[in-house]
């Protein structure tokens, strides 16, 4: 877990750069960066590792607090539609700042592809929904 945690752009890369090796992508289960103080420009490298590379044992990924907003998400789901996260079973996207146009792009997702099949926890908790529509 990183939290709280100022992580800098090399820093960003060079963790994505390790999470995308094949030890890594195949031992991980948990991956959270709950309220680490990072941009969802800077989350880039990790969606290109979930998209690549895809993480089979990942069963719970927490992105609390950080700023995807509706691009953010889109770009999430992307990543998860194209890289094999089979085990995912806990998506925490609380207070990551999404409105109508990112929940729509993750309905769109989860219902035209068999990424959330067995995603059995999806927490958006406070993300001002209810004023999108």
């Amino acid at each position: 877990h990183l939290i709280r945690v100022r992580v800098t752009q090399t820093g960003v890369k060079t963790i994505f750069h390790a999470l995308a090796s094949p030890p890594a992508r195949n031992a991980l289960e948990s991956l959270s960066f709950s309220t680490c103080l990072v941009t969802a420009a800077e989350l880039a490298p990790l969606f290109d590792s979930l998209r690549v590379g895809g993480f089979r044992r990942l069963t719970r990924l927490d992105l609390t607090f950080l700023p995807l907003r509706d691009e953010g998400m889109k770009q999430l789901c992307l990543s998860l539609q194209h890289g094999p996260c089979p085990s995912l079973e806990t998506l925490v996207l609380a207070r990551t700042q999404v409105g109508k146009a990112g929940l729509e792009s993750l309905s769109a997702s989860v219902t035209a592809t068999s990424w959330a099949q067995r995603l059995a926890h999806l927490n958006m908790y406070v993300n001002g929904l209810l004023r999108s529509f």
